[in-house]
């Protein structure tokens, strides 16, 4: 084997690395968020049983609201999933700070249509939420099945392609 030839497939390899080390960093951001996300919820929980009205971040402010704005648009932007992040992303923290400016108001002689309001904003969250986290998971699993295979890669597969077509 020629020298070029060694060093062409190093290469290769080199280049797979970055793409799988890419791919262990998206999802590690990713599992920062949800961890973020879980425990936004659990704050606001808090807020709801202590009654202080005090709001929670907007979808803007947080680690990922930021990162959709810059970082992730420049990673997962053309991703079809990616805008899809928005909408759910917004339900959790306007849910949430809605439940907790009607939670305010409880004073003891709550009502049971208050108590459901604040019960339905929860629920409206937690469902967000869990559609925000099936978003991640469909970007990422779109993201790794389109990243680029390596030259050696794809001169595997053609070999497999041709006698697939030929069987047709």
């Amino acid at each position: 084997m020629q020298f070029s030839d060694k060093f062409n497939e190093l290469k290769e390899e080199a280049n797979a690395n970055n793409v799988n080390a890419t791919g262990i960093v998206s999802e590690a951001f990713v599992s920062l968020v949800k961890l973020d996300h879980v425990a936004f919820k659990l704050n606001g929980y808090k807020e709801i049983f202590t009654h202080s009205g005090k709001k929670l971040s907007d979808h803007l402010s947080c680690r990922l609201g930021k990162w959709v704005a810059a970082d992730g648009k420049q990673r997962f932007g053309t991703n079809p999933m990616f805008p899809q992040i928005n909408e759910p992303h917004q339900k959790v923290h306007q849910s949430m700070n809605e439940a907790i400016e009607l939670a305010k108001n409880i004073d003891g002689s709550e009502s049971e249509q208050l108590k459901q309001e604040i019960l339905s904003k929860c629920n409206d969250a937690e469902a967000a939420s869990n559609r925000l986290f099936d978003v991640f998971k469909d970007m990422l699993a779109i993201a790794s099945n389109t990243q680029t295979k390596t030259p050696s890669q794809q001169e595997s597969s053609a070999p497999q392609e041709t006698q697939t077509n030929k069987e047709s």
